[in-house]
């Protein structure tokens, strides 16, 4: 199961439709920057691997997957004196 999960990983940053989901963002740029910082290799199987704790995890509680939706980015303003 991890090969397959792996071989689609790497078919999705090759331009798979499906990697453009807006709904996956979140998990491709966390494992964008893992590949950055450890290599390709080891950020496929770090998603796998957590790709394989949310389907547990729905699996258990009996849930539907929502992702998380991310906070609105705040640029702190200068304070007035």
């Amino acid at each position: 199961m991890r090969l397959y999960a792996i071989t689609d990983r790497r078919s999705a940053s090759r331009g798979n439709p499906w990697s453009l989901d807006a709904r996956t963002a979140d998990l491709r740029e966390w494992a964008t920057r893992i590949a950055v910082r450890r290599g390709e290799g080891i950020a496929v199987v770090a998603l796998v691997r957590r790709l394989a704790g949310i389907l547990f995890a729905l699996l258990r509680d009996g849930t539907v997957y929502e992702p998380r939706r991310r906070a609105p980015h705040i640029v702190p303003q200068p304070v007035a004196a």
